[in-house]
């Protein structure tokens, strides 16, 4: 018998659960992979796991959302972690090879790799998953049309782990350096050393995944209603990779695969057919999770992130996530256009108190039905898309639809762009002020090659370069070293 562990999955009979237990699961158990994947529900616990574990801290929990990838943003600017960083030890964060200590942040070479640690660990468990899947899972699974949609969600998954490791160990310019190795590509599990595929390979296969998902998903009834299906598995899709999520994360990757035509393709159709609206109040949706395609539920936020986003805000905190007024007021233009943008009003998106200010996407408020909620992938992003691959009035529409809805004015609404490059500011602050905390600024700094930004910290406005290395990482030492992934962290 084959003695392959599928760590942190729990094995769990989810026909006894409600839908509020369903999302309280956390991974706790080793299981042998055999013996789970007997019956339906072992492949229905499988796949629950890998949603538990992206809540951990090494991946969308923290650092690839308001941690490491806010940070290498330079985001934060207030609280004692981050008041004190000038500009030259700021570049610390960019330290891939180092493991110099920022302060109480820790070094950026630990955090990495981490990061990869865990992601891979997903990646085995979905790989066996599909395995499984392959082998017997036609037999085992006996719900109509429960297959597809399991095995549509894991090759979703994976797409989406490995467009992330794709986007961060990466290159920068694709269009000229797509032969550079970027990292492994596994589809069976094993220690069996594997060579970095290369970015143009990579994408090849992350698009074979994303494409089989998207058939397989064809029929899921994602119609955004928590207690829509009688099925208990399928509610709750806002919190799964659904069938609106496959097909925006396609228009994310043939954005990033330099395929415009493509990407406008699958932007348009999750615009007018995902029955998703844009968010024009975040007084209680705080996270904009009801335009959210795709999110990940977290039991325990209140409890893990009581360091990083609590109220009194304490501006003499080690760990909490803060920018100053100042800050505030140059991202969000609130002195002047963005004087009623909700993303950065008091009560709406920021709590604001004694010149700082907190993000309140992850700020648990009692009795909050929006809490506990990570947004990963949301409709604004599509409209951006739409303003980044169109021209002229159609373009500018797509960008003003979604200041209109955060509360900017029309009258400041833009006909069209001048050029490319004006297009591309506009876009670069929209990402800004819409991704605060979600680490989707980074990705478009990375993408466009942007060689400086403007930043605010010590109370003015500075010019800070982002050399080109800072946008590519570094391969762990182990994956070096050993030349294969480790199957546990």
């Amino acid at each position: 018998m084959k003695k392959i562990y599928a760590i942190g999955i729990a094995f769990l009979s989810l026909f006894s659960f409600s839908c509020s237990e369903w999302m309280d699961i956390r991974p706790s158990t080793e299981v042998e992979a055999d013996l789970m994947f007997t019956n339906e529900d072992g492949f229905k616990s499988a796949l629950t796991g890998v949603y538990a574990r992206m809540i951990g801290e090494n991946l969308y929990g923290n650092q690839l959302t308001f941690g490491l990838l806010e940070e290498l943003a330079q985001r934060y600017d207030a609280g004692a972690r981050y008041s004190t960083l000038t500009s030259n030890n700021r570049t610390l964060f960019y330290q891939y090879s180092s493991e110099v200590e920022i302060g109480n942040i820790g070094a950026t070479k630990t955090r990495l790799s981490n990061i990869w640690n865990a992601m891979y660990t997903d990646i085995v468990n979905l790989n066996s998953l599909l395995e499984h899947l392959e082998e017997n899972g036609r037999e085992v699974i006996q719900t109509e049309g429960l297959f597809d949609i399991i095995k549509g969600e894991a090759l979703g998954l994976r797409a989406f782990h490995y467009f992330d490791l794709l986007r961060m160990w990466g290159p920068a310019d694709m269009a000229n350096n797509g032969s550079q190795p970027t990292v492994p590509f596994r589809t069976r599990v094993g220690r069996e050393q594997i060579a970095p595929m290369s970015a143009d390979s990579l994408v090849i296969v992350i698009e074979a995944d994303l494409l089989q998902a998207d058939s397989l998903l064809r029929n899921d009834p994602c119609n955004w209603d928590i207690h829509a299906n009688d099925i208990e598995f399928l509610n709750y899709r806002q919190f799964r990779m659904n069938r609106w999520a496959v097909r925006a994360l396609m228009a994310r990757f043939y954005l990033y695969a330099n395929q415009p035509d493509l990407a406008r393709q699958y932007a348009k159709d999750v615009i007018e057919h995902s029955g998703r609206n844009l968010v024009t109040n975040m007084s209680s949706d705080h996270a904009m999770f009801d335009e959210s395609l795709f999110g990940l539920y977290y039991a325990n936020m209140q409890d893990d992130y009581q360091s990083y986003f609590v109220t009194p805000i304490d501006n003499s905190s080690q760990t909490q996530r803060l920018i100053t007024e100042g800050n505030l007021q140059f991202t969000y233009q609130t002195t002047s256009i963005g004087s009623n943008d909700i993303r950065g009003r008091s009560g709406q998106g920021f709590v604001r108190d004694n010149g700082v200010a907190m993000s309140r996407k992850y700020l648990c408020i009692e009795n909050d039905s929006y809490d506990l909620r990570i947004p990963l992938i949301r409709l604004s992003e599509m409209y951006y898309i739409m303003a980044e691959v169109t021209t002229g009035s159609e373009s500018a529409s797509y960008y003003n639809a979604v200041r209109n809805a955060r509360g900017i004015s029309r009258t400041n609404n833009v006909s069209s762009f001048d050029d490319e490059a004006t297009k591309i500011d506009a876009l670069q602050d929209e990402y800004c002020k819409d991704f605060f905390g979600e680490g989707q600024y980074f990705f478009f700094l990375k993408r466009h090659q942007v060689a400086s930004l403007d930043i605010w910290f010590n109370n003015i406005e500075n010019t800070f370069p982002m050399l080109e290395r800072y946008y590519e990482f570094e391969i762990p030492d182990a994956e070096r070293e050993y030349g294969y992934v480790p199957d546990v962290n």
